[in-house]
């Protein structure tokens, strides 16, 4: 299907597995090693620090509903399905970087993305879209001036401080 990002009903997995954070994981494919613990206490360090490092910037915001959001753990490429898959799943994504391990999309309310738990380059992505999830959880920049490019370079490089404040690089 051209431009249906959402899993469709059979790439869904039969019980979603739900992280202390609030993320569940619907769709799980292309052998991606998914270490729990590591996602647990990851996702869980990034959504109780955040408020806090938000803070630290001078940035207020208002608490909303309890966070909640979808992941999604693809294959790599540009494959039908894929998360590079331009043609058909991913069409009407904005893309600005090519070979994404991931991507975070508010229509769908899903982090997309591909690599290894295991891996400390995934680590750091994860949080980074973490950071972008809770942003638009918590409506950071919807509100902002400027263009949604604007807005877009605003949020990266805030997201890039966050990662770093937690230990994870840039």
């Amino acid at each position: 299907m051209v431009g249906h990002m959402a899993p469709l009903p059979e790439e869904l997995l039969n019980e979603p597995i739900v992280l202390a954070c609030g993320a569940v994981i619907r769709e799980i494919r292309g052998g991606n090693s998914i270490n729990l613990d590591v996602l647990n206490r990851v996702c869980s360090e990034v959504t109780s620090s955040f408020l806090s490092f938000l803070e630290a910037q001078g940035i207020h915001t208002q608490a909303m509903e309890p966070f909640t959001w979808n992941l999604s753990f693809l294959p790599s490429g540009d494959c039908y399905r894929c998360l590079n898959d331009e043609r058909y799943r991913f069409r009407i994504r904005v893309v600005l970087d090519r070979d994404l391990i991931g991507y975070t999309d508010a229509a769908e309310r899903t982090i997309f993305l591909t690599s290894d738990a295991w891996d400390a380059a995934f680590r750091l992505v994860f949080v980074h879209e973490l950071f972008h999830a809770l942003s638009i959880h918590y409506r950071l920049l919807a509100d902002r001036p400027g263009t949604w490019q604007e807005r877009y370079v605003a949020e990266e490089a805030l997201a890039g401080d966050f990662t770093e404040w937690l230990g994870y690089g840039r």
